[in-house]
């Protein structure tokens, strides 16, 4: 457990209105909103709650995600008791930060919803707009149109909700160098606190997946792709962002609080569909465990929804934590939590350098973040 006891918890919402090509995540299509299950989901979510709480006693609640899928499309009525029950289960800190995704698409801003959302205690956004092109946004098969982001935006901050993060995709076949600064500067012109900025990962089994193997995708090449992180790097560093973990830059005092549990090796519980959670064990062991997939097998048995457990011993937890902490670019990790027979060559090859806690990621050891995380495993 975490010095100070806090934890956080996710909540997995796995419906959306169409599925993206690129997308492998747990989710189920929901045509038009219609089959969802607002009230049942909300009940099998507090049901699933009652049962674990005790599992989590004597930890402080520090930030509350509902992530999906489209969280946005659950009825605000039933995703504010979610959030009610959650609050009401654990003492928590001050500020509690609560973040929703939603899609720019038309559904948000439908009916007063982000009033609702913010009367509920939401208190950031997590926009995945992607592209503010129009061209890119029919490439990657999305719903929205290029204003709905801005007008997204502006209706969060009329609902007063006070964080807003935009999550910006590089890579996207057919974009250009020209395009990916383009859509840097778009976004930087809605002045959101925060950034999330990927680079398009193809993956097995989705549409993108089968187009790749076929040799028709045409995403950026491998070099191409660290040019644009790089540039857009050096473009918001410039514009007063921080970039403190690899796909994440935040304005000084605004980074996600729940994202950093992760990235510090903290616990939360996990609840809907597909949830993971992460629990300490004495000793410095972790446990893990996630539910079922599927929502017709989570809504079936919510008490009762683990599908895959796993266990790793202190030794393991620890190389894992140097993994993790090295995505905090910032930050780093403490010298004495490294190995220095692996640490000290990628000290020589320009990969870290000393700075932070102890030990970071420099500028290319950011484009190659994964290959030197997997030296500590």
């Amino acid at each position: 457990m975490s010095e100070n006891n806090s934890f956080g918890v996710y909540v997995h919402f796995p419906w959306c209105l169409s599925a993206c090509p690129y997308c492998d995540f747990a989710f189920e299509v929901a045509r038009r909103g219609r089959g969802i299950p607002h009230a049942a989901y909300a009940d099998a979510v507090l049901a699933e709650l009652a049962e674990l709480t005790p599992k989590v006693a004597g930890r402080r609640l520090r930030s509350v995600y509902f992530g999906g899928g489209t969280p946005g499309l659950w009825a605000p009525a039933e995703l504010a008791r979610a959030l009610g029950a959650i609050v009401g289960a654990f003492p928590a800190d001050a500020p509690l930060e609560v973040t929703v995704e939603v899609n720019p698409a038309d559904e948000t801003l439908q009916h007063g919803r982000l009033d609702e959302l913010r009367a509920a205690g939401v208190t950031r956004l997590s926009i995945g707009a992607q592209s503010l092109d129009a061209r890119l946004l029919r490439k990657l098969g999305r719903l929205h149109r290029a204003p709905d982001t801005a007008a997204t935006v502006a209706a969060a901050r009329s609902a007063g909700i006070p964080r807003l993060s935009i999550d910006l995709m590089l890579g996207v076949p057919g974009q250009s160098a020209g395009d990916a600064e383009a859509d840097v500067d778009s976004v930087l012109a809605l002045a959101p606190d925060h950034l999330s900025v990927y680079g398009l990962s193809v993956e097995a089994g989705t549409v993108f997946g089968r187009r790749a193997a076929r040799g028709t995708l045409g995403a950026a090449k491998d070099d191409d792709l660290a040019d644009r992180l790089l540039a857009t790097r050096k473009r918001l560093q410039a514009a007063g962002f921080e970039h403190y973990e690899i796909s994440s830059y935040a304005r000084p005092g605004a980074r996600s609080v729940h994202n950093e549990l992760y990235w510090t090796g903290g616990e939360w519980l996990g609840l809907g569909a597909s949830a993971w959670s992460s629990r300490h064990q004495p000793g410095g062991g972790v446990e893990r465990w996630r539910n079922d997939p599927t929502p017709a097998g989570y809504l079936a048995r919510p008490r009762d929804a683990v599908v895959t457990r796993e266990t790793l011993t202190p030794a393991e937890a620890r190389r894992e934590a140097v993994w993790l902490g090295l995505r905090r670019l910032l930050d780093g990790v403490p010298h004495a939590a490294a190995d220095a027979t692996i640490s000290q060559p990628l000290l020589d090859q320009g990969l870290l350098e000393h700075g932070g806690l102890g030990l970071r990621l420099t500028e290319r050891g950011f484009l190659l973040a994964d290959e030197v995380g997997r030296r500590f495993l």
